[in-house]
């Protein structure tokens, strides 16, 4: 699972995008598998709720996600103290 937050993020609640469709204020997610096997990046609906980012993310997300095939997946879950290290596109 890849999400890409936005820039100056700061904790609070954030609306989430497939890459193509967010705008600057939204978070960018897909989730792929090995090699890229399987990608479900279309439709990305959801949250990503960033409770603590510092030099450590604590955050929960909830998302609903689409293949190219129109299959629908669900994906919900947590991070606490992950280590940080921001990157710069």
């Amino acid at each position: 699972m890849t999400v890409n937050l936005p820039e100056g993020v700061k904790p609070g609640t954030y609306a989430m995008a497939d890459l193509r469709e967010a705008e600057d204020h939204e978070a960018q997610a897909r989730v792929t598998g090995s090699g890229y096997g399987w990608v479900f990046g279309s439709n990305v609906d959801g949250v990503v709720e960033i409770a603590d980012l510092d030099d450590k993310l604590t955050a929960a997300w909830d998302l609903t996600a689409e293949d190219r095939g129109g299959r629908e997946i669900q994906v919900n879950g947590s991070v606490k103290n992950l280590a940080l290290s921001p990157q710069t596109e």
